[in-house]
């Protein structure tokens, strides 16, 4: 908006002629358009497709917390951090101008507790006992860890590398339960044993 600003000055346009300025200010405008008209609402209506899913999954817990899994991202991996751009399911490319909520952690953990209604969002547990776990968030505005019972959890996972930005979540998963994730977890690395 600075650039269209500046070719809008008079004394600039004395220099490069209104023509010039007319149209790198309809070049902007275009940008900004399609911007709003076309990318938002595409980005937006996946964004909410996929907290659609995770909402259905939730129903019949009685205060359910969400953990956030990935495996090109994970908490496991040496010099994590957790920080604002800690990506969730868009991935670590994905350009912010996009706005969505599933692009890091930190608008993903907050749209989950405070539309959602979750009672803790987190990126990392540990295995308690049989029953129980203990889930991990940012420690804002909520306490930085709590213990759960293993069913009251929906964990949203993608367990492959993002090949591009604009992806539709495809490969992401939705877990109702601590037990039905890691049943997964056991079905995948059967397979891969079965396939070496």
């Amino acid at each position: 908006m600075f650039l269209a600003s500046f070719f809008a000055e008079p004394r600039v346009r004395q220099y490069i002629g209104i023509f010039s300025s007319v149209v790198f200010s309809l070049a902007v405008l275009g940008f900004w358009l399609q911007l709003q008209l076309i990318c938002l609402p595409a980005i937006r209506q996946q964004d909410q497709k996929m907290w659609n899913q995770i909402s259905i999954k939730s129903i019949g817990i009685s205060e359910p917390s969400i953990l956030f899994i990935n495996a090109y991202n994970s908490p496991d991996l040496p010099n994590f951090q957790i920080g604002y751009g800690t990506p969730v399911l868009r991935g670590l490319e994905f350009p912010q101008i996009f706005e969505s909520s599933l692009s890091c952690y930190w608008q993903a953990s907050q749209y989950a507790r405070f539309i959602l209604g979750f009672k803790h969002s987190s990126y990392r547990y540990t295995i308690l006992d049989s029953n129980k776990l203990r889930v991990f968030g940012n420690g804002i505005y909520a306490p930085e860890f709590i213990d759960i019972n293993n069913e009251s959890l929906i964990i949203v996972t993608d367990e492959q590398k993002p090949s591009s930005w604009n992806r539709d979540f495809k490969s992401a998963r939705i877990y109702k339960g601590f037990k039905a994730y890691q049943d997964s977890l056991d079905a995948n690395s059967r397979e891969i044993k079965h396939n070496q």
